[in-house]
């Protein structure tokens, strides 16, 4: 019996005779390699989905359809085999020990791996201590490797809305390569003195071991922040740490607003879905204290990785936001004036102050959500 492959992509409209041994059947959403044989199409199966009813198969199908990889080559899982699920002394050697820091970690409360750790000490001058430990991926990721071969082609992690199809190994990416609370991990270190007016004022880059104290979560740091006596008591030991958090966000938020910094207050959404894949509800991801404490020490230790690179003429990639147009610039600003907005308007480039000024106004509108 002949089994054909039909294109479920309406631009690519056909149907291809399947050769080779297979275990698909009818009804099947599959994925395969086509060849033109004169006016004919085969097509070999190289991967079966599943059938089109199965929970989460739609998703599946994205992935494929979009080139995104959820397998890792051979030659990738050989060699991760040789990969410790826990820190070997000799990979300590020459490292910074942080271990008997107060360090935690921060993230969503689905968050399963943990790329980032943090440590804030408030000085006797008024001056703060931040460190910010990133997981040091390139202690295991070797040049030239088959896993910096896969890691390279694949360029990040994907998120779609039921899965992670990730850049690296889960051995490595939700575990040695994850902060994982209570176990040691390899780090490289971005210790920042920061003064009470917000200024960086020294910083030391380092290769460290930490263990993280807590996994903490947006959630339950907020409720910290908000006085939740329940979570003060639990966390007991963390709530001085995460008051002085608090009190250096504010002053390098502060200081970015001074500098000329934007924000847009563009509402991002998340996705539950039913075990059989179908949507369950979207509803918009909260943006409170905690996440906003993470966005900024992020962005410090990140500023202070450039100006390290930039006084040391290294080499780095930055990525950057180009210069708006200035003639749709005053386009825009013309449509919110037709609004009653009043905004400053000058015969010179409109800068970041007019912008921030302008995004201030727009927030007591009505139409905030529209024009920012």
């Amino acid at each position: 019996m002949r089994a054909y492959i039909v294109s479920s992509n309406p631009k690519f409209p056909v149907k291809a005779l399947v050769v080779g041994k297979h275990d698909a059947k009818p009804g099947m959403i599959v994925y395969g390699s086509v060849k033109y044989i004169g006016q004919f199409i085969e097509a070999t199966i190289t991967e079966v989905l599943g059938h089109k009813d199965d929970p989460g198969i739609e998703i599946s199908q994205i992935a494929l359809e979009y080139g995104f990889e959820t397998q890792f080559p051979n030659e990738v899982n050989v060699e991760i085999e040789n990969i410790s699920d826990f820190v070997l002394p000799n990979q300590k050697e020459n490292r910074r020990d942080f271990t008997d820091k107060l360090i935690i970690t921060i993230d969503g409360d689905d968050s399963k791996d943990f790329d980032d750790a943090i440590n804030v000490v408030k000085n006797e001058d008024g001056s703060y201590e931040l460190g910010v430990y990133i997981a040091d991926v390139s202690e295991y990721v070797t040049e030239n490797s088959a896993l910096d071969k896969e890691a390279y082609k694949r360029g990040t992690s994907v998120y779609l809305a039921d899965r992670v199809i990730p850049m690296l190994p889960r051995k490595l990416s939700n575990g040695i390569c994850s902060l994982n609370e209570g176990v040691e991990r390899l780090v490289l270190a971005c210790i920042m003195t920061i003064s009470k007016e917000g200024n960086l004022t020294n910083y030391e880059i380092v290769e460290g071991v930490i263990k993280s104290r807590y996994r903490m979560t947006y959630n339950n740091v907020n409720k910290i922040i908000n006085d939740d006596l329940e979570m003060k008591e639990k966390y007991s030991d963390l709530v001085s740490m995460i008051d002085d958090m608090v009190e250096l966000s504010n002053i390098i938020r502060k200081r970015r607003h001074k500098k000329g910094g934007i924000e847009f207050d563009v509402t991002e959404y998340k996705f539950s879905l039913n075990e059989d894949g179908s949507p369950k509800k979207i509803e918009p991801r909260t943006r409170d204290v905690a996440e906003m404490l993470i966005e900024d020490f992020m962005l410090q230790a990140n500023e202070t990785i450039a100006y390290n690179m930039s006084i040391m003429n290294l080499p780095n990639v930055y990525r950057i936001h180009e210069k708006p147009d200035q003639d749709k610039l005053r386009e825009v600003f013309k449509v919110i004036q037709g609004m009653g907005i009043d905004l400053k308007q000058t015969k010179n480039d409109i800068h970041p102050k007019q912008v921030q000024d302008a995004l201030e106004k727009i927030n007591e509108s009505a139409y905030q959500q529209i024009l920012s």
